[in-house]
């Protein structure tokens, strides 16, 4: 039983108890009290006050009496238990949250996310404003320190201790009040904070969404943040369980069963992913929602057309065809379209977008899922893997480690003599960090260059075209940032080999005292920059001196 659940009985038992009280107090012999005089005596009830009741007490009064003594103390008690409840969350943040993470909002969709993050071992601390419908017990029973208060209000968001957090999540379900507790909460972090926690801010209204993502990347920020649109990271899921079922990163002919945002966000990740890998994508659609779907990318996303096949679905031809099947009404649907699909057309793989994977699970229970059906749930439990590590932040730092990976093994690296070269999973934290930092440090190297960030619409440069002057100058100032990133992060030169556990690197030291192999290897970084952006869906466009 719920916090709200138990105020509702205390409400009644205290209705009732006035009640009796009132009935009684108008039953004691003679008739002694009033209209008025039994609603007086009523009241005092709840004080522990019972009137004069000459000839006795009659039965409804002397039930009301310890009726209203118990609602007495049952509010004395709950009101004690929330000031010792808030005190004890408090001292608990206070003292003990670090490297935590911080979640503003409430809600079921709140809760959903810090059962996950808990699942994972987070320490989490959520900030959310009680209501009549929420009061933070659900979030407490998930392990989670609570703070109520407003979290647009700086005062409240001071509390979670930010400086020591690792992120935060801001999901009110509003991106108006989204934005106000990001605004809140980056104004009490101060300059001096060493490393400020990344924070992911959902927006659902698209427009604002792209045009705030791309500002994050393009100028240079105090704090790293990253905006997040939920139907973008249902297409990233989608996308991401294509590639795992077809074996290949960019499945460049699908058909894509769907007109709502979730379809439209999934055409253009399979578009961008096309170009990326420099092939032209081929998009089908079929029924009345492909129709529709063709309308939102004319009007959305109108550069698709140019770029790639989008086209009505034709007999015959969809073998060797991915589907996707998101946007329907409820799950029932979903799976039947996407049985439908499976059966009738002969695809390669479905993939269908659910809101619980239950029904698809009974589906596969029963023997009536074809082998090639795949379901994607688009719960936030699910998704919280896509929200945070399929941030821009996050792929852009992985695109760098990659990169970095693939020229040290073609130069003849090991993994023996470079702990370095190593996947993304299996890289030590202190390295994943400076890949994070060269990703939050973008927007100073593109304002550096002069340069804006622009929607992709087209395949990506193959590399950085620069004046070696400016190139220099550059990746001089990249090399001192990194040096002072690592300094800041505890590492120290050292004259041996690189140790990321107790954070000792050799190139700790000036440009000027790096080797020529070395500062070519800077320069690598700063070429592949088109590609980086491109994994997030923008293109670099430079000014006319820098190329």
């Amino acid at each position: 039983m719920n916090s709200s659940e138990r105020t509702g009985i205390a409400l009644l038992a205290a209705v009732a108890a006035f009640i009796l009280g009132y009935l009684g107090y108008r039953a004691v012999p003679g008739n002694a009290y009033s209209p008025s005089d039994a609603v007086y005596w009523s009241l005092n009830l709840f004080v522990l006050h019972l009137g004069p009741t000459p000839g006795g007490v009659p039965l409804a009064l002397n039930v009301a009496r310890f009726l209203a003594a118990a609602v007495a103390t049952y509010a004395v008690i709950a009101a004690v238990a929330l000031l010792l409840r808030d005190r004890w969350d408090a001292w608990r943040i206070r003292w003990f949250a670090r490297k935590h993470t911080v979640v503003v909002g409430g809600g079921s969709a709140v809760r959903v996310l810090v059962d996950t993050l808990r699942a994972a071992n987070e320490q989490v601390v959520a900030i959310a404003p009680e209501s009549p419908t929420h009061d933070g017990s659900a979030l407490r029973a998930a392990g989670a320190c609570v703070l109520a208060g407003d979290p647009g209000e700086p005062a409240v968001v001071a509390r979670a201790r930010l400086g020591h957090a690792r992120r935060v999540i801001i999901m009110t379900g509003e991106d108006e009040r989204n934005l106000e507790s990001l605004g809140a909460a980056v104004s009490v972090l101060g300059t001096g904070t060493d490393r400020p926690p990344v924070f992911h801010v959902e927006l659902e209204g698209v427009d604002a969404w792209r045009e705030l993502s791309r500002s994050t990347l393009a100028e240079e920020q105090r704090v790293p943040i990253t905006f997040f649109n939920t139907a973008d990271r249902t297409a990233l899921a989608l996308l991401s369980a294509a590639a795992l079922a077809a074996g290949e990163y960019a499945p460049t002919r699908v058909m894509i069963d769907g007109s709502g945002p979730v379809a439209v966000r999934t055409a253009v990740h399979v578009v961008r992913r096309a170009l990326i890998a420099g092939l032209r994508a081929e998009i089908l659609l079929g029924s009345a929602r492909g129709v529709a779907l063709r309308e939102a990318l004319r009007r959305d996303e109108p550069w698709c057309e140019d770029v790639a096949d989008v086209r009505l679905l034709e007999p015959d031809s969809t073998r060797s065809l991915v589907a996707f099947v998101c946007d329907a009404p409820d799950d029932a649907i979903a799976l039947a379209r996407g049985a439908a699909l499976a059966r009738e057309l002969q695809v390669r793989h479905v993939l269908v977008a659910v809101s619980h994977m239950r029904s698809a699970e009974a589906l596969r229970d029963a023997g009536l899922a074809p082998p090639q059906l795949g379901v994607v749930s688009t719960g936030l439990d699910r998704l919280t893997g896509e929200m945070l590590e399929r941030s821009d932040i996050e792929i852009i730092a992985r695109a760098r480690h990659e990169d970095y990976v693939r020229r040290e093994l073609s130069r003849g690296g090991t993994s023996h003599s470079n702990p370095s070269l190593v996947d993304w999973e299996h890289l030590p934290d202190a390295l994943r960090e400076s890949n994070r930092r060269f990703a939050e440090s973008l927007g100073a190297l593109i304002g550096a260059l002069g340069a804006e960030i622009r929607p992709l619409t087209h395949a990506p440069a193959g590399g950085l075209a620069l004046d070696e002057p400016l190139l220099g100058n550059l990746t001089r100032a990249e090399h001192e940032r990194w040096v002072s990133a690592l300094e800041g992060d505890g590492w120290r030169l050292t004259t041996g080999e690189k140790d990321p556990v107790a954070k000792l690197h050799p190139l700790l030291k000036s440009w000027e005292e790096l080797s020529d192999a070395e500062r070519a290897k800077d320069r690598d970084v700063l070429r592949g920059l088109p590609l980086m952006l491109a994994l997030v869906g923008y293109e670099l466009v430079l000014p006319r001196r820098a190329t």
